[in-house]
């Protein structure tokens, strides 16, 4: 992975962490530092950072992106 991608998963990591006040499981990280194309890194942090989501929202969000993780 490029210097590219690491940046924008730690970010979206920290941004998770902050968000759901917790630490991720091994399965939200594993489904989390997948590489995507930088659109996709956008469409992730642009949704969690929404400071109208709630926290239930960004759960379901989360649990979402693990399950078609593991499809």
């Amino acid at each position: 992975m490029t210097n590219f991608d690491n940046s924008f998963i730690k970010a979206i990591v920290d941004q998770l962490k902050l968000r759901l006040n917790r630490s991720l499981t091994k399965s939200e990280l594993d489904a989390f530092s997948i590489k995507r194309s930088g659109i996709a890194y956008e469409m992730i942090m642009d949704f969690i950072s929404d400071e109208q989501k709630s926290k239930l929202e960004i759960e379901k969000y989360v649990e979402a992106v693990v399950e078609e993780n593991y499809k």
